[in-house]
């Protein structure tokens, strides 16, 4: 990598000239931008990546005009206390969040919903497909004071698609609080 983008980190990610710089490298070094709307995923269950766009749209609605929803977000010790993508104007990888944004990476929550006035987390939602939500991540979260974290199956979310929005009492009968 290039000294320039690593040398004297700490003052100059601030610098927004230097973080451009930084999502430009990005973008033409993975030739598309962090920020594609629905990435291919190899590793990740059709199923289970539909379910989490099914439920950000529910979510949204849902939730209202007060709110906002982040897919795929990035959960560091700074990310739980203000949306990080919002502020890098980025949805960093993990080697950008190692590399770029000097932050440590716990995980990845699929959906999380955002107050519109202070860009603060207030939920975070997990679909589980084949396994539920391992513990370690758990405990980490937990040692980040996130509260709210909640699981819910996508086989629910995917039978219920079929006949309409499900009211957020019905979410609730069918999601399981971990946090």
């Amino acid at each position: 990598m290039n000294s320039y983008l690593t040398d004297d980190f700490e003052t100059k990610k601030n610098d927004e000239d230097y973080v451009k710089l930084l999502y430009k490298c990005y973008k033409n070094l993975y030739n598309n931008t962090p920020t594609d709307k629905y990435p291919e995923y190899d590793n990740e269950n059709n199923i289970h990546y539909y379910s989490k766009i099914i439920l950000k749209q529910w979510l949204e609605k849902i939730y209202g005009l007060q709110y906002y929803i982040e897919f795929e977000y990035p959960i560091t010790k700074n990310s739980v206390k203000k949306n990080i993508v919002k502020k890098y104007g980025i949805n960093p990888s993990r080697s950008d969040i190692h590399l770029l944004l000097n932050e440590v990476l716990v995980s990845r929550v699929d959906v999380v919903v955002f107050n519109k006035s202070d860009d603060i987390p207030v939920a975070y939602y997990e679909v589980v497909n084949t396994s539920a939500c391992k513990p370690e991540k758990i405990e980490k979260m937990k040692n980040l004071n996130v509260k709210d974290l909640y699981e819910l199956d996508c086989k629910f979310i995917i039978n219920f698609k079929k006949s309409k929005i499900p009211t957020f009492e019905k979410l609730q009968e069918n999601m399981k609080k971990l946090i």
